[in-house]
């Protein structure tokens, strides 16, 4: 028997196409330029990438929501998330465009929207949804007893949430 060495402790993936080799570097590529707080530069690598695929579109919004183009990212989402009708979230979109989705419309000032946005992820333990229902909870709190009545009246409340963490999540 012959001993093999274990030189990493992170398992070397095989993929079966080096298309998706050239994805998964562009898209740590991105990761890094969004955790180094350059989404302008991370924008631009992905638009110089082709052809763009879902996740790097996903990602692509990211980009937007934290170079404040929110309308411009919910855009992305929604096309993204949304069914046919254009009313339900798709069965088979994957809990993180779910959730920054739902950051998107959060905001927006969609509170409600991103609530019901969050209803639909799947993972109880998705960290990213777990920080958006802590960051409405918060807001909730925040509210005066004038605003929390007029929001579970189904009233606009004229007070943006704000979000103690980078918004989106690739």
């Amino acid at each position: 028997m012959t001993a093999v060495p274990l030189s990493s402790s992170r398992p070397k993936t095989v993929s079966a196409h080096p298309a998706a080799e050239a994805d998964a570097a562009a898209l740590a590529r991105v990761a890094q330029l969004l955790d180094a707080g350059r989404p302008d530069e991370a924008r631009a690598f992905i638009l110089r990438h082709k052809p763009i695929d879902p996740v790097l579109n996903n990602a692509l919004g990211v980009c937007l929501l934290r170079l404040g183009q929110t309308e411009a990212a919910m855009k992305m989402f929604r096309g993204m998330a949304l069914g046919q009708g254009g009313v339900a979230l798709r069965s088979d979109v994957p809990d993180v465009v779910k959730t920054n989705f739902a950051t998107s419309l959060l905001l927006m000032g969609e509170v409600a929207g991103c609530q019901s946005a969050l209803s639909e992820v799947r993972d109880e333990s998705d960290l990213n949804a777990r920080r958006l229902q802590e960051a409405v909870r918060k807001w909730i709190r925040g509210l005066s007893p004038w605003q929390k009545m007029n929001w579970y009246l189904g009233g606009q409340v004229n007070k943006p949430v704000t979000l103690d963490f980078p918004p989106g999540a690739i």
